[in-house]
């Protein structure tokens, strides 16, 4: 029998993208956002967006899955913090940029380049926007050096993104997949 990271790393995923549900749901209930950042949740839909894409253009499930539930996760903290957040503006720009990124990078992978090289090009990009997905909640260091409150920066999220670097990264060793393998750049 084959072990397999695949499931811990789906796990890990799964975790991640649920960790902002209780803040969102209690966010919803009190009609009042809190110290809830919105910049993390953009970065996820864009991320699981392209990951998803990717999943899909190497016929991998797990990946592909796992993503498009991120994605209904990054969306449904989007449709709140729109629905609670005074700024309306502000994240009206927010998703303006990533749409158009989200279609140029769909229209140039697979409309100007190949379908060959496609899979090549999303897990490059893919990787890059890991990157900022996961460096995003860093946006709130200067708020929690100043404030000395870590509440917009929980340590269980933190461990939760390392632990599925981790265990990404190891499922990319096991397909040596170098897109899954350069997720781990960020830590």
């Amino acid at each position: 029998m084959h072990f397999s990271f695949s499931p811990i790393a789906m796990a890990f995923s799964l975790y991640l993208y649920s960790a902002p549900l209780p803040a969102m749901n209690q966010a919803f209930n009190t009609g009042r956002l809190g110290k809830t950042a919105l910049l993390p949740f953009i970065c996820m839909g864009v991320n699981c967006f392209l990951w998803g894409t990717y999943g899909f253009a190497i016929w991998n499930v797990k990946v592909f899955g796992t993503a498009m539930v991120g994605l209904i996760c990054a969306i449904y903290y989007t449709a709140v913090y729109y629905a609670l957040c005074e700024e309306k503006d502000m994240l009206w720009n927010y998703l303006q940029i990533a749409i158009i990124f989200i279609t140029g990078t769909v229209w140039y992978t697979f409309y100007i380049v190949s379908t060959v090289h496609a899979p090549y090009n999303l897990g490059l990009i893919a990787s890059f926007i890991n990157v900022l997905m996961y460096g995003s909640p860093a946006a709130e260091l200067p708020t929690i050096c100043r404030t000395r409150n870590t509440e917009s920066m929980p340590i269980g999220t933190a461990l939760a993104t390392f632990l599925c670097s981790i265990f990404w990264w190891l499922y990319g060793l096991e397909l040596a997949d170098p897109f899954l393998i350069l997720s781990l750049i960020h830590i």
